[in-house]
């Protein structure tokens, strides 16, 4: 696939690990990346809860997890770097990241001239600002931590950690790992061939008794480099958002969205708009929708005459006259939306009489 020249890409915005996790996290949702990424127009409205930080309780939580799991590795490791002074907050991103890669080049050179005889243990490093550029977006983020084995077998082993408050390994865990390794290989350049890098998503569940590398979890990296490289580049799929304005990107809202920060800004506009992405359909259902120019709750509400109110017997929706009759076989013969819509058409109703009071049915 052609990739996109430098001038076609000189104004994408930067990304950070953490907010890719989470736009995998969210089902992929465009809207979320681009109010992530490139929400200033909606950003300098007043929004008491959207475009807020991660609550203090929460961050509190997750950040006392990963202190706690990485002194419970601390103990057992050969040595223990705490790169957290090299705060891209205060110092650049830029600094901060050479000063990690110097810090990281030093404990390779170490590693691969450790006698054989050496303990096999690894030297961990905490906190480690990265920054670089992957297919056409340049990203940046921070590795909860390193963990580097003595030589064995010709290589060096390079296992980054995300450490998680969750139950689980979640993919969007592991595609974060995934951004690191390929921000520190392209870092190390020509040395990266003495390395064997792995990945590992530390959670509350995860045995930490030992601290040998085949017995901390671990997972293939190979099919999540190749991921992230797709999405990342030219023909993908954050190239083809970023080139959509934010009122015309499509998103559904569901469950998923309740635990989203962006949650009441895009619930706010869905209602301005009386969009059908309050009928929680997905991304393919309002597109096969749009198709036919249905695009707010009363374009679907006006395909089919709106049953009596007062007759609160269940209907046989099908048997509900058609307003619009050549449009409604059209959609009826439609393989996204057909089999739903005799029914989906009556639910506008039900979405006008809760946020707007002042339409009866």
């Amino acid at each position: 696939m052609e990739e996109k020249s430098s001038n076609e890409t000189t104004d994408l915005p930067s990304l950070d690990a953490s907010g890719l996790a989470e736009f995998i996290r969210f089902d992929c949702c465009p809207r979320y990346f681009k109010l992530r990424f490139e929400g200033d127009e909606e950003s300098c409205h007043k929004w008491p809860e959207a475009f807020k930080p991660l609550s203090p309780l929460l961050y509190g939580a997750g950040k006392k997890i990963e202190e706690k799991k990485a002194q419970e590795l601390k103990a057992k490791a050969a040595d223990y770097r705490d790169l957290s002074d090299f705060n891209p907050r205060t110092d650049d991103w830029e600094s901060a990241w050479k000063k990690t890669l110097q810090t990281i080049m030093e404990l390779l050179e170490c590693s691969l001239s450790a006698k054989t005889e050496t303990a096999y243990k690894p030297v961990l490093i905490y906190q480690a600002p990265m920054k670089g550029h992957i297919g056409v977006w340049d990203i940046k983020g921070i590795a909860d931590l390193i963990g580097i084995w003595p030589i064995k077998n010709g290589k060096v082993k390079v296992r980054i950690f995300e450490i998680k408050s969750s139950w689980k390994e979640q993919t969007a865990h592991r595609i974060q790992v995934a951004i690191y390794v390929l921000l520190l290989t392209k870092g190390l350049g020509d040395f990266s061939s003495n390395v064997d890098f792995e990945g590992c998503v530390i959670n509350k569940e995860s045995d930490l008794d030992k601290l040998d590398a085949e017995s901390l979890p671990s997972f293939r990296l190979e099919p999540l480099i190749q991921d992230v490289q797709r999405l990342l580049s030219g023909n993908g799929e954050l190239y083809r958002i970023h080139q959509i304005a934010l009122s015309e990107v499509a998103y559904q809202l569901s469950w998923r969205c309740d635990n989203c920060g962006f949650n009441e800004c895009c619930v706010v506009r869905a209602i301005e708009k009386e969009s059908i992405a309050l009928l929680n359909l997905t991304r393919g259902e309002q597109k096969a929708l749009k198709c036919h120019g249905i695009l707010r709750l009363e374009d679907l509400a006006s395909l089919k005459v709106v049953p009596n109110s007062d007759d609160q017997r269940p209907y046989n929706f099908k048997e509900i006259p058609a307003l619009d009759p050549q449009k409604v076989r059209l959609l009826s013969a439609d393989p996204v939306i057909g089999a739903k819509l005799d029914k989906l058409i009556q639910e506008p109703n039900s979405c006008y009489s809760e946020y707007d009071p002042t339409v009866h049915m």
